[in-house]
């Protein structure tokens, strides 16, 4: 048991069945006859992200370009070249860690542990995510690093508010992520977008110079320059939060997929609307428009999960079984234990 959380054992042993029946619920996903539709969705998803990613590099190409010619634009494809190689050997829990996780070890929460690898296994990656136990008070689920050093970062509240099923979905989203690169992705899309801001400041401070030029009659920065400069960030940060909302729609496939079970992450999805409303405070309950958020709506969400594998909204859960039934982990494949 995690220190601190109330008296309730985490229980997911039901979730690591013999092997031939490991993936019964992928099996019943294929022979619903969707399996066409969940590589449409991916190929959808994929020309989305690299579209918008496309849309990004020339936004902030076209404003570096405006403030130092073609050296901006050069500098600027270094920047992002930079922030990509420094993702890829970044530690993944740098970030878990500035905001207080504590890493858990196996003999923690041996049966959490089983899950995440059993999920890694089958998302085919050669590491399995370091686990973090989060101090922030919410509901809450993150993963960090690249393919080679991912980490994952949970809260007791999602220890506590999450059944067996729907922390194994929330797991598999995160994992997802992992699979997809994803974090790598919005890092370098955040050094673009530092860049860009960058450049509005020199648009900004091009106005002052307009002002001051105006006064002594010398020659003015052109407008459209100035206002392409102002505009920019604005630009790159609305696609940032459509690519964060595609990629979040491809975690959840490779949810279902990872799984086997969309009927729970919906569920998960759901119960974290909930808690999330009841835990902030009314005067920030601000309904925004899907353009300005960084995650889909979550009925949305719940709409393309259950479109899925409309017969597994209603699965039954397994019964527990006792033990772990002698499980042991391939060789070659990494987890970190204490």
């Amino acid at each position: 048991m995690l220190t601190g959380l109330p008296s309730r054992r985490l229980d997911m042993t039901h979730h690591d069945p013999a092997p031939h029946l490991r993936f019964v619920r992928n099996e019943r996903l294929q022979a619903s006859g969707k399996r066409h539709e969940i590589w449409g969705r991916r190929l959808i998803y994929r020309v989305q992200t690299w579209g918008i990613l496309a849309l990004i590099a020339l936004v902030s190409g076209v404003a570096g370009y405006l403030v130092l010619g073609s050296l901006g634009a050069v500098a600027l494809l270094l920047v992002a070249v930079g922030a990509l190689g420094a993702m890829q050997v970044a530690p993944g829990d740098l970030v878990l860690r500035l905001q207080g996780g504590r890493e858990l070890s196996y003999h923690e929460q041996p049966e959490l542990f089983r899950a995440v690898w059993e999920l890694s296994q089958r998302a085919r990656l050669r590491v399995a995510p370091r686990v973090f136990l989060m101090s922030s008070p919410g509901v809450q689920a993150m993963s960090t690093g690249s393919i080679g050093r991912p980490a994952l970062g949970i809260t007791r509240g999602l220890l506590w508010h999450m059944d067996q099923r729907e922390l194994r979905a929330i797991l598999a989203h995160e994992i997802s992520h992992v699979r997809h690169g994803d974090m790598a992705t919005l890092g370098l899309v955040q050094a673009l977008r530092r860049v860009t801001r960058l450049a509005a400041l020199v648009g900004a401070l091009s106005v002052l110079a307009n002002l001051i030029a105006a006064v002594l009659g010398m020659a003015l920065v052109p407008a459209w320059i100035v206002w392409g400069l102002l505009i920019a960030p604005a630009l790159v940060t609305l696609l940032t939060f459509a690519l964060s909302r595609v990629r979040e729609f491809e975690a959840d496939l490779g949810a279902a997929e990872l799984s086997g079970d969309p009927a729970a992450l919906a569920s998960a999805l759901m119960k974290l609307e909930v808690l999330s409303a009841r835990l902030t405070p009314p005067w920030l309950r601000l309904e925004l428009p899907t353009w300005l958020k960084t995650h889909p709506d979550t009925r949305e969400r719940v709409r393309q999960l259950s479109a899925l594998a409309p017969s597994a909204l209603g699965v039954p859960r397994h019964r527990a079984r006792g033990g772990s039934g002698g499980q042991s982990f391939p060789s070659g494949f990494l987890l970190r234990f204490h």
